[in-house]
């Protein structure tokens, strides 16, 4: 009897943010563009992770860190998406 490959629930989340579909207008295109751009693997990770959790107080317990800590570095990485998109919006 063969085993069944488990699927990796990360992978499924991180491809949903990342893999492009034909409905999406551009706003949601560069999005993507600039998730999978212009953060590494590990930014893209907690921001992935926030997104699902929702909240700070989740994704800092998520990763073992205080919630100003996870406050400051999402909002460092929110930065780095909005620039992203400008420079290729203009």
């Amino acid at each position: 009897m063969k085993k069944k490959k488990k699927t990796d629930i990360n992978q499924l989340i991180e491809e949903e943010y990342l893999i492009h579909n034909e409905d999406e207008d551009d706003e949601l295109y560069y999005y993507k563009e600039a998730l999978k751009k212009a953060l590494n693997p590990l930014e893209r990770k907690i921001y992935i992770t926030y997104l699902e959790m929702e909240t700070y107080a989740a994704t800092a317990k998520a990763f073992k860190v205080s919630i100003p800590t996870v406050s400051k570095y999402i909002n460092n990485l929110k930065s780095k998406i909005i620039e992203y998109i400008d420079e290729h919006i203009s």
